[in-house]
């Protein structure tokens, strides 16, 4: 068997993620002309394609929905090319993954807290990294700052997780965040495919 072309589940997830269809048929000088320089193990056109198939189909064929939601909320591009005008706006998919992200959110980490859809829409995607102020998604949902703050702070956690939680006087191991639990589950499935090496 060949050796594994990523050395980790982040690489192939972000290139699988990323990959643009549209170099399969854009001319010469307008690839030429791109900012980014494409680097790395020479995929491109074609072989690009069937390679990040094969991982998303992976990842598609066996993770569950919210794990598949929170991968392309971490690794998709967050704008889009606007058809039109060339200019960026926000990628349908990406927000689409929030939405999700944020849907689950009510039910896992803000049970029994009354949230509003701008609210938690806005801080999931500050989690995944849209630059924005939890000030102003506070004036935006029409909330308080500590509420949008404390909010944040529990979506953060069962997202991302703890090193260490605090029992009385006693410390204990960390809780796994959904996000750890969806790269794991990630790598799992394609190192076990030979998608992806050791690292």
């Amino acid at each position: 068997m060949s050796e594994p072309l990523f050395k980790s589940a982040h690489q192939a997830l972000s290139f699988a993620y990323n990959f643009s269809d549209s170099t399969l048929d854009r001319p010469l000088m307008n690839r030429l002309a791109d900012k980014y320089k494409p680097t790395g193990k020479g995929l491109s056109g074609v072989d690009g394609a069937g390679q990040a198939g094969m991982i998303l189909r992976r990842i598609e064929k066996t993770l569950p929905r919210l794990q598949k939601m929170i991968l392309i909320a971490r690794f998709a591009a967050k704008d889009d090319s606007c058809p039109c005008c060339g200019g960026e706006v926000p990628s349908l998919i990406w927000m689409g993954a929030i939405r999700e992200i944020s849907d689950a959110a009510v039910a896992q980490a803000l049970s029994g807290h009354v949230t509003m859809r701008a609210l938690r829409d806005g801080l999931v995607a500050r989690y995944f990294g849209k630059k924005t102020h939890i000030q102003t998604l506070a004036k935006k949902a029409n909330v308080n700052r500590d509420t949008a703050s404390k909010q944040n702070s529990q979506i953060v956690m069962w997202l991302h997780g703890t090193r260490t939680t605090k029992k009385g006087h006693i410390r204990e191991d960390g809780v796994k965040g959904q996000e750890q639990m969806a790269l794991e589950a990630a790598e799992a499935v394609l190192y076990e495919a030979g998608l992806i090496g050791e690292e």
